[in-house]
């Protein structure tokens, strides 16, 4: 039946575009592109003004990757603990999910993407790198649907948690591999010092 393709919808003002676009130009200058073109509102608009040459940079990557190590850690030590009182640790998963696929993101396209659904952050982080591809089976075995179970613990709600010993295994094993992706690419990578060399300074 031929190709199938995935969108991800991003959504910025023109204004949000020029006034950003010095940051995130590595991204933009691929995708706005005249053959690329489907529709306009205005033919005088004026033309955005890409900067040449131009050297993307990994701004403020370290909190980013700090936000999401510290997350995995306390996801980690709640996930870890002996009495099974797993209380708050869907939130916290969601929210390194999120803090993970922002990061990738960033790692990958020097874009920072606004908080998205799970689902669109993930095929981000599939058009950043298609090689993230090889945790997808991980997401296909947890049991329910990971996008939706993600994008409804973004919200806060006053409740008991009910979640069993072998779901909090499946997230933690989720986090732990996704978590050393990110240092991988960040630490290995050389794109931010370590969190060792910090403490020795």
């Amino acid at each position: 039946m031929g190709n199938q393709y995935d969108f991800v919808l991003l959504s910025h003002s023109r204004y949000w575009i020029q006034n950003n676009l010095y940051q995130y130009q590595h991204l933009f200058s691929g995708i706005i592109q005249d053959q690329n073109l489907i529709w306009s509102s205005a033919p005088y608009h004026p033309d955005l003004h890409w900067e040449v040459p131009f050297e993307p940079s990994h701004a403020d990557l370290y909190f980013h990757y700090k936000a999401a190590k510290n997350v995995a850690l306390q996801f980690f030590a709640i996930a870890g603990n002996p009495k099974q009182n797993y209380q708050g640790l869907d939130y916290l998963f969601a929210l390194f999910f999120l803090s993970f696929c922002r990061t990738y993101i960033f790692v990958k396209t020097y874009y920072l993407p606004h908080y998205l659904t799970a689902q669109s952050l993930w095929q981000l982080c599939s058009y950043a790198d298609p090689d993230i591809r090889k945790y997808h089976y991980l997401l296909e075995q947890f049991p329910t649907d990971i996008f939706l179970y993600t994008d409804k613990h973004m919200s806060l709600h006053h409740k008991l948690s009910k979640l069993s010993k072998e779901q909090v295994s499946q997230m933690n094993l989720i986090v732990e591999k996704l978590i050393f992706e990110l240092h991988h690419l960040v630490i290995e990578g050389k794109l931010i010092y370590s969190d060792k060399d910090e403490e020795e300074e």
